[in-house]
C-alpha cells in the first residue's frame, strides 16, 4: 500500500511558526521516549525559524486533535528549510490536498 498524507488543518504559533496536522495511511508505528511501540494516523509537521539556529521543519506523532503524543522527531524532519511538503515527502508519503502556505 502506498503511504499517503492528507492535510487536515494548520495554525500559526506565537513564535511565528506554522503547525500542520496531517492524516496518514497506513498508520505510523513509532517508539515513544520510553521505547514503547505505539501507532497513530496523525502527524504534526512544525515549520519555524528558530532564533540563532535558523529554519527547521520537524515531524512528530500526534492525535486527531492535533496534540503531539511524542516529542521525538520522526523521519523526514530536517533543518535548513520551512517546507511541510518536503518533510512529509522525505518521510516517504505522497502529499495529497496540501495547501501552499506563504511564509
Amino acid at each position: 500500500m502506498k503511504k499517503k498524507a492528507r492535510y487536515v488543518r494548520h495554525w500559526t504559533t506565537p513564535n511565528g511558526g506554522v503547525m500542520m496536522l496531517i492524516h496518514v495511511t497506513p498508520h505510523l508505528v513509532f517508539q515513544d521516549s520510553q521505547s514503547n511501540q505505539r501507532s497513530t494516523h496523525y502527524l504534526i509537521v512544525s515549520a519555524v525559524d528558530v532564533p540563532h539556529s535558523g529554519p527547521e521543519t520537524f515531524i512528530f506523532p500526534a492525535n486527531r486533535s492535533g496534540d503531539v503524543i511524542s516529542w521525538l522527531e520522526l523521519s523526514g524532519s530536517y533543518r535548513g528549510g520551512l517546507s511541510h511538503i518536503k518533510a512529509i515527502e522525505d518521510a516517504g508519503y505522497e502529499s495529497i490536498t496540501f495547501p501552499v502556505l506563504q511564509s
